[in-house]
């Protein structure tokens, strides 16, 4: 029996079942069967462009959620507008009241009588004072003009100050492709503060309760007209939130498709996996086993032929 080359022909299967195990075990700590390039390179390929897409389609979505985030900060700004414009509408009907008025005027028109209309006209200047504070406008409605900003801001964006006037791309697609570009408008609301009058701006003294009624009523078409333009662009706001959550929904649906086409070319059968490296152990001992008992007889060769000359010198 040619002991070397037995030896030698163990020695390679020995690395190969050694090589098989270190694959096998790292597929089962990691759970990906492609572990190595050469395992199955073009598989790899696709693998790698699949997890590209599931990575974009992830981020895609945390863009749409975060503008829905800022549609529903606008929209819920708005709602607060919307009640103290209704407010505003309210005094001013009440202020039209020229019959039950209570309001006195005086031959000084520096000398301002306190009225239940004047209180109604101050209210509704604080009430113009948030509004205009929240949606930005002119501070002084004559020269020089002083136009304020909106306090009402998204990642230090001002939102209702022309910024998304013309548009801003939300990015909300794993690709680059104009496609996956989504515009979202907010028009400037800063004319609806300045629709209405501030408490720096008195009426005279000599305003009289038809004065008065003659300037409610007129606010009363104005807080209508910005009601309307509030609903109108509230709307807006709406159709752009439902379009953004639907393609959220559309993302997410994407994201678990390509997961789970992704796992079946890189995912590993761990089961299958497990029985493999069962049985690539009882091999490994096996031959274990075997390189010993094959090294035993090595040495038992090399003693018999050490002891050999000295039995053929006896018998001569």
């Amino acid at each position: 029996m040619d002991m070397n080359s037995l030896s030698i022909n163990m020695l390679n299967h020995f690395r190969h079942v050694t090589g098989d195990y270190d694959v096998l075990s790292r597929q089962l700590s990691s759970g990906q069967r492609i572990v190595r390039t050469s395992l199955d390179p073009s598989g790899l390929a696709i693998s790698k462009g699949m997890q590209a897409q599931i990575r974009g389609a992830f981020t895609a979505s945390h863009n749409a959620q975060e503008t829905v985030q800022l549609l529903r900060l606008a929209d819920s700004t708005l709602e607060d507008i919307t009640s103290m414009v209704i407010r505003i509408r309210d005094l001013s009907l009440r202020m039209a009241n020229q019959a039950t008025a209570n309001t006195q005027t005086s031959s000084n028109p520096m000398e301002i009588i306190p009225s239940d209309q004047r209180k109604m006209y101050d209210e509704m200047g604080s009430l113009a004072e948030e509004i205009r504070r929240r949606l930005g406008g002119l501070s002084l409605p004559t020269p020089p003009f002083i136009i304020t900003e909106s306090a009402v801001k998204f990642n230090t964006k001002d939102i209702f100050f022309a910024a998304y006037d013309s548009g801003q791309s939300a990015q909300v697609g794993p690709g680059g492709s104009t496609e996956y570009n989504f515009a979202i408008v907010i028009p400037s609301m800063t004319d609806i503060a300045d629709s209405i009058s501030v408490p720096a701006v008195p009426f005279p003294g000599n305003f009289s309760a038809k004065d008065f009624m003659d300037y409610g009523l007129i606010q009363v078409t104005e807080m209508d007209q910005d009601l309307e333009k509030i609903n109108t662009v509230r709307a807006t706001l709406g159709a752009q939130t439902r379009a953004l959550e639907n393609i959220v929904n559309d993302l997410n649906i994407q994201s678990i498709n390509l997961a789970g086409a992704e796992s079946k070319i890189s995912g590993v059968d761990m089961a299958d996996a497990a029985v493999q490296l069962k049985q690539n152990m009882i091999q490994q001992s096996t031959m274990n086993k075997a390189l010993s008992y094959m090294n035993d007889m090595q040495s038992l060769k090399i003693q018999i032929l050490a002891v050999l000359p000295i039995f053929m010198q006896d018998e001569k």
